[in-house]
Formats: structure tokens, sequence, C-alpha cells
């Protein structure tokens, strides 16, 4: 469970982030773009082993613009802190101190 939450966290950072490497604003020109998150899935669609019935929970999507040196997650690699703290407990804080974080 810990793992699909995590995934599905870094699946929509991954999907967020991918237009905005396309760098529009290099140049100076504002580069503008739509993310649409929807959780599809059914009330009670999956059963515990103990008979429990239980939804998928979405973390919010998140949407983040950054500098180069700053890595969200590495992959292979265990998550951040800060990305944990997003994925399990919808908690934003945490990354928000990486990306303010001063450049090294």
């Amino acid at each position: 469970m810990q793992q699909r939450k995590l995934f599905t966290i870094l699946a929509l950072i991954g999907l967020a982030a991918a237009p905005s490497l396309a760098r529009g604003g290099r140049n100076g020109n504002e580069t503008r773009f739509t993310v649409r998150v929807e959780n599809l899935s059914m009330k009670d669609a999956f059963t515990a082993s103990n008979g429990a019935k239980w939804s998928f929970v979405l973390s919010p999507g998140l949407w983040v613009a950054h500098r180069n040196d700053v890595m969200l997650f590495n992959e292979g690699k265990p998550a951040s802190k800060g990305l944990e703290m997003q994925a399990e407990d919808c908690d934003p804080s945490g990354l928000v101190k990486m990306i303010e974080a001063p450049s090294a």
C-alpha cells in the first residue's frame, strides 16, 4: 500500500513537471499548462485480508517549479522525507523546505 501511494505521487509529480521541461520560459516567455488529476477508483473497490472494504485514497496533486539543483526524488532510491510526507500524510511542508533551501 505504501509503495502504491509513493508511486502514485511520483507519477503525478512527473506528469505535472513534464511540460515545464520544455522550458518555454528560457527566452523570458511565459509557459502555461493545465494539469487535471482525477481519482477514478470506485468506493470500496479494495478488500483487506480481514474482509474489510476500502477505497483508494489519493494524495492531493502537486505541481512544482524549482531550480535545476533541487532533486525531489532520484530513480531507484528511497523517497526523501519531504516526498514521503506528501505521499503518505498529504503534507507538502517537507517538499516546500527542500525547494526553498538555498542552493549549495
